[in-house]
């Protein structure tokens, strides 16, 4: 699976809608789990931080023929304050963002089924 962007990202979120184990799952050719088949629960399963916010990002993986993939994709990118798509007023200096959820990004979110 390749996911190519339309627009600047710094990551990608994959919530898996069900139970799958994953087969020879690699990242732009990078191993996960050391190439031992790896069980997504019915959550979030992987985050992928860009490094390079234009290039694609390509998914190699397998599934038992038994199984089906649901996932929910989230596409992040950290420019809502500065998208010139809205004009939202940024937070005072005493707001503090909650560490460790997303705040301040603009979402796309995309239904994958396989």
């Amino acid at each position: 699976m390749v996911i190519t962007p339309n627009r600047t990202l710094n990551k990608y979120k994959f919530i898996a809608n069900n139970k799958v184990t994953l087969q020879q799952f690699r990242v732009n050719d990078a191993v996960v789990n050391n190439g031992k088949n790896d069980m997504a629960e019915k959550g979030a399963l992987s985050i992928y931080f860009m490094s390079n916010s234009n290039e694609n990002l390509t998914l190699y993986f397998s599934l038992n023929k038994d199984e089906n993939l649901d996932l929910i994709l989230n596409e992040i990118s950290y420019d809502l304050l500065t998208n010139s798509n809205f004009t939202i007023n940024p937070k005072s200096k005493e707001i503090m963002p909650i560490p460790f959820i997303t705040t301040d990004t603009f979402i796309i979110s995309k239904k994958l089924k396989l």
